[in-house]
């Protein structure tokens, strides 16, 4: 189903210019019995709550935007014996393994990429994804992508501004919140 909602959007919005973004977002919780709910960072209210929590995929060009895809974060909590029942109960396929956000949105990036339906010259995301190293040396490479150097990965840091090209030639002022890799035209 996700792929046929890609293969009809990716005509509408697709541009060799896009940028796919990555984030997570967060979902209070009254109850503990949602699936992958826990006493964790919520961005929505800025503090520590009982919430669930997922990674979230989108894409944007000048032609338009929209989500791709998600994937519900699971606690590590969840994948301790005590939560054995809460798992069977709650339909947690045995399969399942802990990953952390950075290994979610890696995931859900390459599949994106796979897919070859949306072309992007950038990567977009806030700096719980752009400040991680792992996130910046490990998201996914193929033929039509570059990886973000080095130089400019250790520059980012939540007070500071820099510019970036968003265009061949032209350049504009962002926030860390936004960083970008370039790819090819």
């Amino acid at each position: 189903m996700e792929l046929k909602n890609e293969t009809l959007l990716s005509p509408l919005i697709a541009d060799s210019q896009g940028m796919i973004n990555v984030d997570s977002s967060e979902f209070i919780k009254k109850g503990k019995e949602s699936v992958g709910v826990a006493r964790q960072y919520c961005g929505a209210i800025g503090k520590v709550e009982n919430c669930q929590s997922g990674v979230f995929v989108g894409y944007s060009s000048e032609k338009g935007y929209s989500l791709l895809t998600g994937r519900l974060y699971m606690p590590e909590i969840w994948f301790s014996p005590e939560y054995a029942q809460r798992r069977k109960e709650n339909l947690v396929p045995e399969d399942l393994t802990f990953q952390t956000k950075i290994q979610i949105a890696l995931e859900l990036i390459d599949q994106v990429d796979q897919t070859k339906l949306f072309p992007a010259k950038w990567i977009g995301c806030d700096a719980t994804f752009g400040s991680d190293a792992h996130f910046l040396t490990l998201y996914p490479k193929s033929p039509t992508t570059l990886p973000m150097s080095d130089p400019i990965a250790k520059s980012l840091s939540k007070n500071r501004r820099y510019n970036s090209p968003l265009t061949q030639g032209e350049a504009k002022t962002q926030t860390p919140s936004a960083f970008a890799r370039s790819t090819p035209t």
